[in-house]
């Protein structure tokens, strides 16, 4: 009963989610639902009191989402502050720091802002980014600093991660930065308060484990140390983290339920064993005070699972998977059966109890259908008479020295566990394909292997380092070749793994439709009273849908159609044009120019430019342009040649000496690239009637290969940008990088700037780049920016912005327009132009238009499954009318 009524709750937090956006919808499924029940219980195929709290619980969590989001929003009053001077902020930490290299993230409640005599007294919850800092900060430290603040945001792409709804759902309403040492001070050690104390002795050993660590291991196994033990997987290399995603074992590296169970598993069966051979007068002494083997060893199970959660930071999958394994082992003190049904409902209960908002959160998704497959896998095999259900104990309480080799019941195991492994694999397998675009079918084999050998081997000697580290001191951490033996054989087992052909499988997002009928075929598949032929027909209907996903065919475009997108990099670059093949080829092409920055581990060529890409099942670059060699516009592109069958590389061929660049060269080097340098006038791709060619850099600019070349300043470099030009009948567009006014001025003079009808703005609307001449002359219908927001050089520039409006062309942003798709064919000169900020939902108010509203919402979600088939020819309101002249269609 507890798991119906789980169920029921989630189904109405899942309704109380969409209530803002389909009120009338949710309101007739609400009568809908009423009248089901009421139905079953006219046919007594269920109780009265039972339908009755059904619909009970369907009702508070449709209420308890909207409740909740109203209650969490009170009392907040942080005012966004980005384009003001920076004021003093002063907060405490109230989370463990995250410390990577070369910057301290920070979660603090803000108290007051201000200089101290009017310092104004707010509420709030803050992510603070230190980058180069100088003191070390713990949590429950109240600290002091001057910066600004201003709301979360994040990037908008099609089907991309929400980082500001991620941040929202952590309670946090505003982000700040702040560069260099000596610019935050600790007013209040946290060790000095009674409440904070003991999160910052925890912190501070993290801190301690994490030098010692530093000062010890050598990248990739530092990386993988802390990435296992602590939870910090910032420092893992891209390589490393690419082989655990590759065989579908990246959960190893997040402490989440693996790592808790699998601690709490090893402690309880070795308290267990070291009971048994106690005296028999301690025995009975014990049990005077009801104290068996089991309950000792659950008393020695519970502080080290807790501690360990502590250690690793106690994040939100840490927290979920502690109450999991703390109410396993409250079940087992108890002497009760310890079904894992019950114990799952429970604590998703709990967890959504206390924030609704998890319900969304891919984490929790992943742990919990991961812990619902074992669950109905261990009760089917119950309810199967044939079956075994001692040859397979996910959890034996075997004592030690009992045990037996016993081959037999060894590859009975072996074959239970590679089920159950199989089991879990199918059933979160479509939320990892749309979240992570990973089609990962060797995960079953390869976490047979790499999760008993990170559980049982590389988890427990790491924590026994850590806390001989603790308990000892000092500054290098203890067993330091016995931990690089078991994280370089993690590292070489994880990596033989992913070299397996055809291993590294990335697919397109499966859209909800989709998923909503995969789990309605699995249902049908495992459901013990389905027929003979309905199962062999869901069976078949399931191999046919995984297929599908596998092969992710690429979304064809119709002949003589070309679709250029300007995705949503931050401040960068990165555009995606798709050319339709022509009859002699049929297969479409594929140019992308540019592929945004690379902070750290924040890669945007693996987190936007990758997945938009797999998203349209395209695996093959036919053109890759770097414009050139600056961080925001080509750091990306490493990544792209590493995961993508590139053709040909195109760039400026002007060599730098920084990192980011020399990573650029290894990776043409890697895969048998070389650098192609074009000029203006070249063309260097023709399909299906349109034509890309060059207008920038001239002939006479280019640096022969291996002239080194030292640029004056950073405008002598953006000048030297390829910069082209793309007709498809009257359609045109002219993508400018980052040329300024002196590659503009001599475009317009020899003749390369024609009228276009969309135009790339260069250089992120900035200053240097505005030439009214060059302006004049493209005369561009669409202006495209592509523009991070809040960015630090405050582009684009307000002069800019009104240069392009006061000649009547139609500016779109991709700050606040997200992704921005343009769709034209090259017999006609309309445009079809989407934005990303025009898929997300709008609340409905409750007017006598809701209806109206609501149909606006529901063509959103046509957009989002179908796309440009749902589009209508109607132009936006917030959108000025069209120029007399315009020919284009919104």
């Amino acid at each position: 009963m507890l798991a119906l009524l789980t169920a029921c709750f989630l189904l109405g937090l899942l309704m109380g989610s969409y209530l803002p956006f389909f009120p009338v919808t949710v309101f007739c499924l609400l009568v809908v639902i009423g009248l089901a029940v009421t139905r079953l219980e006219w046919k007594e195929r269920i109780a009265a009191r039972e339908g009755l709290l059904c619909f009970a619980v369907v009702l508070a969590g449709t209420c308890y989402w909207p409740a909740y989001n109203f209650a969490a929003s009170g009392g907040i009053s942080l005012p966004p502050s980005i384009d003001e001077e920076p004021t003093r902020i002063v907060g405490r930490v109230t989370e463990p720091v995250r410390r990577i290299s070369g910057q301290h993230i920070l979660v603090i409640e803000v108290s007051e802002t201000g200089p101290p005599p009017v310092a104004t007294p707010i509420l709030g919850r803050v992510r603070l980014t230190w980058r180069q800092p100088d003191v070390p900060v713990l949590q429950g430290d109240v600290i002091e600093y001057q910066g600004r603040l201003h709301p979360p945001h994040g990037l908008n792409n099609p089907g991309g991660f929400d980082f500001a709804a991620y941040l929202a759902g952590q309670g946090i309403v505003a982000v700040s930065s702040f560069t260099g040492p000596g610019r935050l001070h600790r007013l209040e050690s946290g060790l000095d308060s009674w409440r904070w104390a003991p999160w910052a002795t925890i912190d501070s050993w993290r801190l301690l484990v994490q030098q010692a660590a530093e000062a010890s291991l050598d990248q990739p196994l530092r990386g993988l140390f802390l990435g296992i033990i602590l939870g910090e997987q910032h420092e893992l290399p891209a390589r490393i983290r690419d082989a655990f995603m590759t065989t579908g074992t990246v959960h190893i590296l997040s402490i989440s339920g693996s790592h808790l169970g699998l601690i709490a598993f090893l402690t309880f069966v070795i308290v267990r064993a070291l009971c048994r051979p106690l005296p028999n007068r301690w025995t009975l002494t014990l049990n005077r005070w009801r104290l068996t083997g089991t309950r000792l060893a659950i008393l020695a199970t519970v502080p080290v699972v807790v501690g360990y959660a502590l250690l690793a930071g106690a994040e939100v999958a840490t927290r979920r998977a502690l109450v999991m394994v703390l109410a396993f082992l409250f079940a087992a003190w108890s002497g009760r059966d310890k079904p894992l049904l019950p114990i799952l409902s429970l604590t998703a209960l709990s967890m959504l109890l206390v924030n609704p908002q998890a319900l969304f959160d891919v984490s929790f998704q992943l742990s919990y259908l991961s812990v619902l497959a074992i669950a109905l896998y261990l009760s089917l095999r119950a309810e199967d008479p044939e079956s075994d259900s001692s040859s397979f104990d996910p959890a034996p309480t075997v004592p030690l020295r009992s045990f037996r080799p016993n081959w037999g019941r060894a590859g009975q195991w072996l074959i239970q566990s590679l089920l159950l492994s199989l089991a879990i694999t199918l059933v979160t397998l479509p939320l990892v394909a749309r979240y992570f675009h990973q089609f990962a079918w060797i995960s079953p084999f390869a976490n047979l292997v790499i999760v008993p050998l990170a559980g049982f081997v590389v988890v427990p000697v790491g924590l026994v380092s850590a806390l001989w580290l603790l308990a000892s001191g000092g500054e290098g951490l203890p067993l330091v070749q016995l931990n690089e033996a078991v994280l370089r054989l993690l590292t070489n087992t994880t990596e033989l793994w992913a070299t397996i052909p055809a291993v590294d499988r990335h697919v397109a997002a499966p859209s909800l439709l989709m998923l909503c009928a995969y789990y309605a075929l699995l249902a049908l598949t495992v459901r013990p009273d389905s027929q003979k032929p309905t199962r062999l027909a869901a069976i078949g209907s399931l191999a046919v849908l995984l297929l599908w996903w596998a092969m992710s065919p690429v979304t064809t475009l119709l002949p003589g159609q070309v679709r250029v997108t300007f995705l949503d990099v931050g401040q960068g670059d990165a555009t995606v044009i798709q050319l339709a093949g022509d009859q002699d080829d049929q297969r479409d092409q594929t140019i992308v120019i540019d592929g945004g920055g690379h902070y750290g581990q924040f890669d945007l060529g693996a987190s936007v430019v990758g997945p938009y890409l797999w998203d349209q099942g395209i695996h093959r670059i036919d053109h890759l342009i770097g414009t050139h060699p600056q961080l925001d516009h080509i750091g990306g592109i490493p990544w792209l040649i590493r995961h993508f069958e590139v053709a040909r590389y195109w760039g400026n061929g002007v060599p730098r000496s920084e990192a980011f660049y020399l990573d650029l060269r290894q990776a043409l080097s890697e895969k048998g690239l070389n650098e192609l340098i074009p000029a203006a006038g070249e063309t260097i791709a023709a399909e299906g009637g349109c034509v890309l060619s060059i207008v920038s850099p001239m002939p006479s600019e280019i640096t022969p290969v291996g002239v080194e070349w030292s640029p004056r300043s950073g405008s002598a470099l953006n000048n030297l940008s390829v910069a082209s030009r793309l007709e498809c009948g009257a359609a045109s567009f002219l993508f400018a990088a980052d040329l300024e006014r002196p590659s503009l001025a001599r475009l317009v003079q020899q003749g390369l700037a024609p009228r276009t009808q969309v135009v790339k703005v260069p250089h992120h609307g900035a200053a240097s780049s505005l030439d009214l001449a060059w302006m004049r002359a493209t005369a561009p219908e669409i202006a495209v920016l592509s523009v991070g927001r809040y960015n630090p050089y405050r582009h684009p520039h307000p002069q800019v912005l009104a240069s392009y409006q006061a000649q009547g062309s139609l500016l779109f942003r991709t700050d606040r327009d997200g992704a921005i798709t343009i769709t034209g064919s090259a017999g006609s000169q309309h445009l079809l132009i989407s934005s990303a900020s025009q898929l997300k939902f709008e609340r409905v108010s409750l007017t006598k238009t809701v209806w109206e509203q609501e149909r606006r919402n529901y063509h959103r979600v046509c957009l989002r499954q179908f796309g440009p088939a749902c589009w209508r020819a109607r132009e936006p309101e917030r959108l000025r009318p069209d120029p007399p002249n315009r020919t284009s269609s919104y």
